[in-house]
């Protein structure tokens, strides 16, 4: 029986390496799809419209808000936020050294961040008018249930905004289909505001991404060092090709969910 290591040491490990891989990160960054998130650090494939999204959702609340980033990385959506109006934000994530660099790039008074993964999502944290999960509560070990348990977090008339990847043929991290997505906020009380599928838009990033960082190898490896190999594999194998296994990403889909707790 194979063991699957901890996904916080795995996460660990990735937010270390970009500590040493200055271009890399240049790379994804340049090619996140924003340029709000993309200069505080975030390298989350995150469009200008999906952001402009997220701003009217942020602006049709009053302030001050309370708001949850899970998952929340380097900090770069909880230091937009706190930009953006008057708001508090309680930012967590299971990997420690995400934490550590969160705190040093985007640290403001406004923001709490905590090293803590689903499972450490209570109420002990309080209410929040906005629980927001980017690339990150599919990864949870139960996600029916962390979508009931968000709902108790949000105030009534609040809202849960997340995306998710699907995929009809179980791949890694697409485990699960967007009709179990959908179902799972049924059972879970929250009315669905809107469902939008931005797969087409996430490919041409990633394709972009992985693309640039092979056709700068060299340039990568002469800069950054053998650190860097790792991240260079997972592009191969990303984009590779063949007559068994077709292109890895056109078999998943990604979207974007905004739902409300009514009552």
């Amino acid at each position: 029986m194979i063991r699957r290591r901890p996904l916080a040491l795995v996460y660990d490990e990735i937010y270390s390496r970009r500590l040493n891989t200055p271009h890399l990160v240049a790379i994804d960054a340049a090619t996140s799809g924003n340029r709000s998130l993309a200069a505080k650090c975030c390298a989350t494939i995150f469009s200008e419209s999906s952001l402009d999204r997220l701003r009217k959702v942020v602006m049709s609340h009053s302030a001050p808000l309370r708001i949850l980033d899970v998952g929340c990385g380097l900090g770069a959506l909880a230091r937009w936020f706190v930009e953006q109006r008057d708001c508090s934000v309680v930012a967590i994530d299971a990997s420690r050294n995400a934490i550590i660099q969160a705190r040093e790039r985007n640290g403001h008074p406004k923001i709490k961040f905590l090293k803590a993964d689903y499972e450490g999502v209570n109420n002990r944290l309080g209410c929040f008018d906005l629980i927001v999960s980017l690339d990150a509560l599919y990864l949870a070990q139960a996600p029916k249930q962390w979508l009931a348990k968000s709902r108790a977090l949000l105030q009534p008339g609040s809202t849960l905004m997340f995306t998710f990847y699907a995929s009809a043929n179980g791949v890694a991290g697409a485990n699960h289909s967007k009709k179990e997505w959908v179902s799972w906020l049924a059972q879970s009380a929250l009315e669905v505001v809107s469902f939008n599928n931005i797969t087409r838009f996430w490919r041409q990033q990633m394709r972009e991404r992985h693309g640039t960082r092979l056709s700068q190898a060299a340039k990568i490896l002469s800069s950054d060092g053998p650190i860097a190999r790792s991240d260079l594999q997972v592009s191969q194998s990303l984009l590779q090709n063949s007559e068994s296994q077709g292109d890895l990403l056109s078999s998943i889909s990604r979207y974007e969910v905004y739902a409300r707790r009514r009552w």
